[in-house]
């Protein structure tokens, strides 16, 4: 499946002159799907693993066009922050762009409301509704359960399987199931 199969138009935009290319790249054959490899690759943006403080997931250095991840990380926060930090790319945000656990590190409401902007990037690359959408039917009825009739639990068990799938943490997808009104009742 193409990736214009399953981002909107909209976000496929912010690709700028790259966005038919981002389109016509594939999704992975199995977990975790979104090559963030390839992306990057694209973009002619290099990844490198290193050992960075324990507060600190990565950066993005506009100059030297680089992304550093935090090899001591686990592979969902890695992968988190390498959308992340794609994000700032994208999004043309300038100059060194540092990604830490410690909301106190940034400084400027625009420095906050940029990365508040990748995260939501990073969201959207990681978890494409569209996408979301095929995995919970799939996770729905590889669980033989009543869709139409969800527990909490069972939402729980969805969003877990639904998050291994995309190799991103559960509670990272738990967000973007808020965020995209995945389980909300007709009454809601």
């Amino acid at each position: 499946m193409r990736l214009n199969e399953i981002y909107s138009p909209e976000f496929i935009a912010q690709f700028g002159d790259q966005q038919r290319q981002f389109g016509d790249l594939q999704l992975l054959n199995k977990s975790p799907y979104v090559d963030l490899n390839g992306i990057a690759d694209l973009l002619g943006l290099q990844l490198h693993y290193e050992n960075l403080k324990s507060n600190e997931s990565g950066n993005f250095d506009e100059v030297a066009h680089t992304i550093a991840i935090n090899r001591r990380d686990s592979q969902t926060r890695q992968r988190f922050t390498i959308a992340h930090e794609i994000g700032h790319d994208v999004l043309g945000h300038h100059g060194f762009s540092q990604r830490s656990s410690d909301l106190g590190a940034y400084k400027s409401i625009l420095e906050k409301s940029n990365e508040m902007a990748a995260n939501n990037f990073a969201a959207t690359l990681l978890m494409p509704r569209n996408l979301l959408v095929k995995l919970v039917k799939g996770a729905i009825a590889h669980l033989a359960l009543n869709a139409s009739g969800l527990t909490p639990r069972e939402v729980d068990q969805i969003t877990a399987d639904v998050a291994r799938e995309l190799a991103v943490s559960q509670e990272s997808m738990t967000y973007r199931f808020q965020n995209v009104r995945m389980f909300v009742k007709k009454d809601d």
